[in-house]
């Protein structure tokens, strides 16, 4: 083989590793999505902790590729009394979140929280505070109350974007947490499988493309102290 073959053979290999389709963790996008979540207060969960808990649920996203933007509906330092409505916003990329003492009576036995993926503007979702508090008392060591809320929210918020119910039996997307799981919640080892990454970002791709077919405007979120009809 003569010298000029090997130099034609040795770019015609470069050129095919450069051709080669991307990976999935090549092909995130430039500028990560921005979500949006509106949070209502409804359980008196103190100011400090729902900081931290709102942190961690960004972390988690963040590393999913996905920001989160948090918008206070009405109080923020956990008296019921002063939290008020989360508007209905029709925009795909606004959120509401709900965190409640109970589940809504229409509904069955939701675990930590719900998501309303079949009804309304199919963006509302809530946390049962009262049940990540159990859950974290009975199991001290494994998890900070803060650490599960954030799951919770995350699991919830994934579920709106995703458009399903349904659950995974394994990770973050499963029903429920077993004590393992709330190990793996304290270790931020917890997170959205790729799998999961790529459809919530087929998810969001989708919803982008509603918006440039509708000709629709991006609609600002509510500004704290402001309140309009809304589901909780």
């Amino acid at each position: 083989m003569t010298a000029t073959t090997l130099r034609f053979l040795a770019i015609g290999t470069l050129y095919i590793v450069a051709a080669a389709p991307s990976t999935a963790a090549d092909r995130k996008p430039t500028t990560p999505p921005t979500l949006t979540v509106q949070v209502v207060n409804l359980a008196g969960v103190t100011a400090t902790e729902l900081d931290k808990a709102k942190s961690e649920a960004s972390w988690i996203f963040g590393k999913a590729g996905v920001n989160l933007n948090w918008v206070h509906c009405g109080s923020e330092n956990g008296d019921p009394a002063g939290a008020a409505p989360c508007q209905d916003i029709d925009d795909p990329f606004v959120f509401s979140m709900g965190l409640v003492t109970k589940s809504p009576e229409f509904l069955r036995d939701t675990g930590f929280g719900f998501a309303m993926v079949y009804s309304g503007q199919r963006n509302h979702a809530g946390v049962v505070y009262p049940k990540v508090a159990e859950l974290t008392r009975a199991y001290p060591f494994h998890a900070s109350i803060d650490q599960v809320l954030a799951y919770a929210m995350v699991h919830e918020i994934a579920h709106l974007i995703l458009g399903s119910t349904a659950h995974r039996p394994t990770g973050i997307m499963r029903a429920g947490c077993r004590p393992e799981e709330l190990k793996a919640v304290s270790q931020r080892r917890l997170r959205f499988r790729s799998d999961e990454v790529e459809a919530l970002h087929r998810k969001l791709t989708e919803r982008s493309r509603r918006l440039e077919l509708t000709g629709a405007a991006r609609i600002p979120a509510s500004k704290p102290g402001t309140s309009s009809p809304g589901l909780y």
